[in-house]
């Protein structure tokens, strides 16, 4: 048998980023599926709420008296430095990052502090999941970062992770940070993933540990470039693996900026095809759906492959340009 160590120490970390997008009785919802989480949010070191600006004052104080484990502090920073922000500011032995707007299920937290009495676990990422309530929302479940739950039960390995929903043993996060100020709109989480697996730490997944997503509010301006910017970013995290030093992120014998391309087709294709067993697994009437998903996928291809041109072009320029109509959209 293997030996029981003690529960370890630990912390919490939530940004207030999306708030520019998410109405504000969403940071309320989300730090109440805190509050009735199974292993209270009383026992962490810190539950460390880091406002970029986004929340008045007399809402802190009501924060701060309805939940008085919350800690708030106030730092101008973009989303993955704040992630950065709360390593510094907090003391737990596992540090756990989620976001405002996401809502928590009541096992959540312990399922992803238990593990780490293992010493095995180094990182630990849950499952974060869109709600399904229309064709976009299948769309997006189908085709973006937050795939349906899975039926798995036990822990498992993956390859990456999201940053709404992770735990890191401290020290891991200490000797390899999630990196920031890179040349990307969003897609740190898949530089630092490929860090991690380039010093041999292992990332596991548990299933156990669910939080859900709020459906982006889109736009038809917001979806044009939200999904032309990820086709940008498909190209550049082949571009700074290279520029990093990071090994080969493909076997495939065709030059690397047309691997990028592969990954589009892959993204819309095969990853949609991959997922709606489970789509139509959670929900056999999401079928209905599915023709006018299948439009917003291919509206979303058309935009990525747009993305991925441009950046061929002048990378510099989509990002730049993509981020300006974006502030105001969030994640």
């Amino acid at each position: 048998m293997k030996p029981i160590h003690p529960l370890p120490s630990f912390s919490l970390v939530i940004e207030t980023e999306n708030l520019q997008v998410v109405d504000h009785d969403e940071l309320t919802a989300c730090l109440k599926s805190l509050a009735s989480q199974t292993l209270s949010p009383e026992k962490a070191r810190e539950v460390l709420l880091i406002d970029s600006g986004h929340v008045s004052s007399d809402l802190v104080a009501k924060l701060q008296a309805a939940f008085p484990w919350l800690r708030v502090c106030r730092k101008k920073a973009d989303y993955y430095e704040v992630k950065m922000q709360g390593l510094a500011q907090t003391t737990g032995e596992i540090v756990i990052f989620g976001d405002s707007d996401c809502i928590y299920e009541s096992i959540w937290l312990s399922s992803l502090v238990t593990p780490f009495r293992d010493p095995v676990i180094q990182v630990l990422a849950g499952q974060t999941s869109v709600r399904v309530t229309g064709p976009l929302a299948l769309a997006t479940t189908l085709s973006w970062s937050f795939p349906p739950f899975s039926r798995k039960r036990e822990i498992f390995p993956t390859t990456n992770y999201v940053a709404n929903n992770v735990a890191f043993r401290r020290e891991v996060l200490e000797a390899v940070p999630l990196p920031t100020r890179l040349p990307l709109y969003r897609g740190n989480c898949a530089v630092h993933c490929m860090q991690l697996r380039n010093e041999k730490i292992a990332i596991a997944i548990q299933p156990k540990a669910r939080g859900l997503h709020p459906l982006p509010g889109y736009t038809v301006k917001s979806f044009f470039w939200r999904w032309l910017v990820r086709g940008h970013d498909q190209l550049m995290w082949f571009r700074l693996a290279r520029r990093l030093g990071l090994p080969e992120q493909s076997r495939i014998p065709l030059p690397r900026d047309l691997v990028t391309l592969l990954r589009i087709v892959s993204e819309c294709t095969y990853k949609p095809l991959r997922r709606l067993p489970a789509a139509l697994r959670d929900n056999p009437l999401n079928l209905i759906y599915l023709p006018i998903s299948g439009v917003f996928i291919a509206a979303s291809f058309i935009c990525m492959f747009l993305g991925w041109c441009a950046t061929l072009w002048d990378e510099a320029r989509v990002l730049r340009i993509a981020s300006n109509k974006l502030t105001g959209h969030g994640h």
